[in-house]
């Protein structure tokens, strides 16, 4: 048995399927444009964080050297391995258009994503495999096959001796009295 709506029962619910499909349509389009875009303008920041299209992106699936970062010589030597990471990345980027797909979001607020250059360029993955960055395999293993590579050949960092950017970063929380685990700090995105 039907029951009577009187008479903006009809538009009430015609008013309520238009507004659902509204949003069905939104929550398609922001997944498509949100989740996806391309980069006009890019600034390179360090060895795995760039600003593509004004938003922050921090590389997915590698970990560079940070940007304050030493390494050593085999002869014990330092050189500023950090430094020639964001060069490297500058120059793999330098005048060319990326596509970035959004893969997360990090504690810090950027955006973790996958970016290609317009020559199909998985600008991680050769920052892994020229020897700049390691596989960060606590969020993916999508370039081990690369750091092996870039190990065997000594390219970038491996040609000497280096801490791991994660474990470079922790000790420097703790030479710093712990002062990044605490207050504005925490917030603050590492080199």
């Amino acid at each position: 048995m039907a029951r009577y709506r009187g008479p903006g029962g009809r538009w009430r619910g015609i008013l309520d399927v238009s507004a659902t499909l509204a949003l069905i349509s939104l929550a398609v389009w922001g997944v498509r444009h949100l989740g996806r875009f391309d980069g006009g303008e890019v600034r390179v920041i360090d060895g795995d964080s760039l600003i593509v299209d004004g938003r922050e992106v921090r590389l997915h699936g590698m970990d560079a050297v940070e940007l304050h970062q030493t390494c050593r010589e085999p002869d014990g030597r330092e050189w500023p391995c950090g430094r020639l990471a964001r060069a490297h990345l500058r120059k793999l980027v330098r005048g060319r258009s990326l596509t970035c797909r959004t893969v997360d979001e990090d504690r810090y607020g950027r955006i973790v994503a996958r970016c290609v250059t317009d020559g199909g360029l998985d600008v991680a993955e050769r920052m892994v495999r020229d020897g700049w960055a390691v596989a960060y395999m606590r969020h993916s293993p999508l370039y081990v096959a690369a750091e092996r590579d870039a190990r065997e050949a000594r390219r970038g960092i491996w040609a000497g001796r280096f801490t791991p950017p994660e474990e470079w970063r922790a000790r420097r929380r703790v030479v710093h009295g712990g002062a990044a685990a605490t207050g504005d700090a925490a917030r603050m995105p590492p080199d």
